[in-house]
């Protein structure tokens, strides 16, 4: 809630006061007794910790000046005759309270989107021949749709009558609706419950996505007449899960001409309510459109990945010494051959094997040799022996299974590939491009990008789909926002295997984040986050998110080697090796304990 000020303190007292007096002197209304305090003080205690701003014209700003005078109370007033510019104070949420004889003249003040928030509340007080004229043309009043709450309070010979108008609610959008009549002998009754808007559920409301059609984000099936009956992509899979969480319909429209000017001028204008197709944030954009910010992909959007075919990747010695990998070997075998020497010594069995013998054996197992553990251990060591001997083998086996494709890329794999372009098609590696998106990269790009772009030895493709085959057996620069379209393959290329993560390296040459937009205003924006965070909680879009929410698999390119070069795989490996080695010598422990025990109390 927004902190209380002197003004929003004593507001509550301002108008128990104030609207009587105005209501007695002023022919606006047909009110002149002070009996309405009551009925002005239930109706704003819900509204007594936001800012209040009253909007007046030359009658009524001298009857409030006066008021003022008298009772020496803070309030923000705007008097809209002056016919001078006006902004909002910076609060998070105000109460508008409009005293004007034409309530059309507040289109003045709201034609400027940033006066009105989502957390406001905007209360017309009119007569009955104003309130006909609002019923008549509210929709000339820009904006009115991003309050949080439209209440008209309407005042004839007989009485008070309380309305409410409410937007993005389905049928019932832009009406007015009537919530309490009271007559004059009523009025010390409390009224009803005015709140802001939530707009956690709106209603079936229908609400209106432009789309360009750009894989994998969404891509149009069944088409017609420029509305999308049926899609695939990720945002548009996203799109039927938060309908369904927020009770809204949509209508899934293409931008005319497929232009992204149309679709940022279309969102700019109020003609559609929001945007999917992996749209960009620009600066320029920012400053006129609203952004999620659940579903930005900064770490994500624009970048070059490639894959060095195996054949190639065993040219690349350079990781093979690695110190942590062949220190986590030796440590384990020279433990466990330390172990295993001194248990037998302790037996007094007479051992087959020496010290040395019995490391090499272990390091052999090590590298998924067999051992023959039969012959080495005779008498009562033999049984604790079997026991960590096996379970070491055991336990290399499943690391092996496990992690040995990784340790050995990892091992084998050149650490460090070219940093720039230029070094990677000079080694052979042609630029891929999905040749429908190509001028929507080539905005994105300088001109040394768009020369490398351009050159003769670039691949265009039809689809993605086609792109995926060719990037399998050829040194490629793919281009564009990609790394996501890696990762769906499996969802929209159903012919295809997704490619494992350890086999792709990824460059950032360019990032360029993206979001879902709404045209200014929309006041739904947070619940909409709101609703996403949720279901990633319920785990109804795990897969959308496991595909899509890599970040933690790539690093932004920063000027230096990116951090997805210097894979951390080995040291997944070693922690994990440790983990099963610990776990292995503490099984053979117990198991020495309870053969100590059990020899203890044998009888002899």
């Amino acid at each position: 809630m927004h902190p209380q000020t002197p003004h929003t303190t004593n507001m509550l007292s301002t108008l128990v006061t104030l609207l009587p007096l105005i209501a007695a002197q002023n022919p606006l209304f047909q009110i002149n007794s002070r009996s309405t305090s009551p009925l002005f003080r239930a109706i704003l205690r819900n509204y007594d910790d936001f800012d209040l701003i009253i909007h007046v014209e030359n009658t009524t700003e001298t009857i409030v000046n006066d008021f003022l005078a008298e009772y020496h109370v803070l309030t923000t007033i705007f008097n809209h005759d002056f016919d001078i510019p006006v902004t909002r104070p910076g609060s998070l949420q105000c109460l508008h309270l409009i005293l004007f004889t034409d309530p059309l003249t507040f289109s003045r003040f709201s034609s400027n989107h940033n006066n009105i928030y989502s957390k406001d509340v905007i209360m017309f007080l009119c007569k009955e021949n104003s309130f006909l004229s609002f019923q008549e043309n509210y929709f000339r009043i820009p904006h009115l749709s991003r309050s949080g709450l439209v209440a008209v309070v309407r005042f004839d010979s007989g009485g008070i009558s309380v309305y409410s108008m409410c937007f993005y609610c389905g049928g019932s959008t832009g009406r007015l609706l009537l919530r309490q009549r009271l007559e004059f002998s009523q009025l010390r009754e409390n009224p009803v419950r005015l709140a802001p808007k939530k707009f956690d559920n709106l209603n079936e409301h229908v609400i209106r996505v432009v789309y360009i059609d750009y894989f994998p984000y969404v891509w149009c099936v069944v088409k017609s007449n420029g509305v999308c009956e049926e899609a695939i992509g990720s945002e548009y899979e996203l799109l039927k899960t938060v309908s369904g969480k927020m009770n809204f319909t949509y209508e899934l429209i293409e931008a005319p001409n497929r232009s992204y000017d149309a679709l940022i001028n279309g969102l700019v204008s109020g003609q559609y309510d929001m945007a999917i197709g992996g749209i960009s944030i620009t600066n320029s954009r920012r400053e006129i459109l609203q952004f999620s910010t659940v579903l930005r992909f900064e770490d994500l959007a624009f970048m070059f990945v490639y894959k060095r075919p195996f054949r190639l990747k065993i040219f690349y010695f350079s990781g093979v010494f690695n110190l942590k990998f062949w220190a986590s070997k030796a440590v384990g075998v020279f433990s466990l051959a330390t172990i295993v020497y001194f248990v037998a010594k302790y037996f007094n069995d007479k051992v087959h094997l020496t010290y040395d013998r019995i490391t090499q054996v272990i390091s052999h197992a090590s590298f998924e040799q067999s051992i023959k553990l039969k012959n080495f251990f005779p008498g009562r060591a033999k049984s604790f022996i079997c026991i960590l001997l096996s379970s070491w083998w055991i336990s290399i086996m499943l690391l092996n299974i496990i992690y040995k494709s990784r340790l050995t890329s990892f091992m084998v794999d050149k650490s460090a590939p070219p940093a720039t372009l230029e070094e990677l098609i000079n080694e052979g590696y042609n630029i891929v491009i999905d040749k429908n998106q190509m001028q929507n990269y080539v905005k994105m790009l300088n001109n040394e990008e768009k020369i490398l772009l351009n050159k003769s030895t670039t691949v265009r493709k039809n689809h993605f789909c086609d792109l995926r085959i060719y990037i399998e057996n050829h040194r490629a620069i793919i281009v564009g926002e990609i790394a996501k379209s890696l990762y769906h393959t499996k969802m929209f290329c159903h012919n295809y295997e997704t490619i494992e993560a350890g086999d792709i390296t990824t460059r950032f040459f360019k990032v360029t984040p993206h979001a879902v937009p709404f045209t200014t205003g929309v006041p739904f924006v947070d619940v909409f986050n709101q609703k996403i965070q949720e279901i990633m909680g319920d785990g109804l879009l795990k897969l959308w998110k496991r595909q899509l929410t890599i970040k933690k698999k790539i690093y932004s390119y920063k000027g230096k080697l990116s951090k997805k070069n210097s894979v951390p795989v080995e040291t997944d490996a070693f922690l994990i090796q440790f983990v099963v080695f610990l776990i292995v010598i503490s099984a053979s422990v117990v198991s020495f304990v309870l053969e100590l025990v059990y020899h203890a109390c044998r009888p002899n």
